[in-house]
C-alpha cells in the first residue's frame, strides 16, 4: 500500500511539473506578460464604465462588467475570469450566480441596464487589443436585447494605458 501511495504522489507530482512547464503563461499569455495583463484587466474594467458614463445618460446601477475567455456568447456558456459590478457609482466584485442571471434569463426585470465583456486579442507591455462586447436591455422589440462590439487599442503612454481608438464591427438590435 505504501508502495502504491509513493507511486501515486510522484505521478502526481510529475503531472503537476508537466503541466507549469507547458502552460506556463498566464490564461494564454506568456507569464512574463501576467503583470502587464493583470493591470489591463483592472484598468479596462474601469475605462469601461468610464466611457459609457460619458456617453450615456441612463444609469449604469448594477452593470456588469468580466473579463471572459471568449467574447460573442450570450448565454450561460460566458466563462469570466472575473466579474465586477457597478454598485453606488464604484466597481465592486460581481457574484458569479447574478452574472449568469444577467446573461442568460428571458425575462427583462432581471437585465441590469449594461453588461459589457472583455477579452484580450493581444498584449504587450505598451499596447494591447481588447475585443469589448456591449449588451443592453432595449432591442427592436420589447423584450429584446440590443448590442455591439468593439475593438479597443490601448498604448501605455507616460507610464499609464490610454485608449487610442476604438473601431465597432458589429451591431445587433
Amino acid at each position: 500500500m505504501r508502495r502504491k501511495s509513493a507511486v501515486l504522489l510522484s505521478g502526481v507530482f510529475l503531472l503537476a511539473v508537466l503541466v507549469v512547464s507547458l502552460f506556463g503563461c498566464y490564461q494564454g499569455w506568456p507569464k512574463e506578460l501576467a503583470p502587464t495583463v493583470n493591470e489591463l484587466k483592472e484598468y479596462m474594467a474601469q475605462a469601461i464604465i468610464d466611457d459609457q458614463l460619458a456617453h450615456s445618460s441612463r444609469s449604469l446601477e448594477g452593470t456588469f462588467v468580466a473579463h471572459v475567455t471568449e467574447s460573442g456568447l450570450q448565454d450561460e456558456s460566458v466563462s469570466p475570469l472575473r466579474i465586477w459590478k457597478y454598485e453606488q457609482g464604484h466597481l465592486v466584485d460581481g457574484e458569479l450566480d447574478a452574472f449568469r442571471r444577467a446573461m442568460s434569463s428571458k425575462q427583462p426585470s432581471d437585465w441590469p441596464p449594461f453588461v459589457f465583456l472583455f477579452v484580450f486579442k493581444s498584449v504587450t507591455p505598451d499596447s494591447a487589443a481588447i475585443d469589448v462586447h456591449t449588451y443592453y436591455d432595449m432591442g427592436l422589440m420589447p423584450d429584446s436585447r440590443g448590442g455591439n462590439a468593439a475593438i479597443w487599442e490601448l498604448e501605455k503612454q507616460q507610464g499609464r494605458w490610454t485608449v487610442v481608438s476604438k473601431e465597432p464591427y458589429l451591431f445587433w438590435d
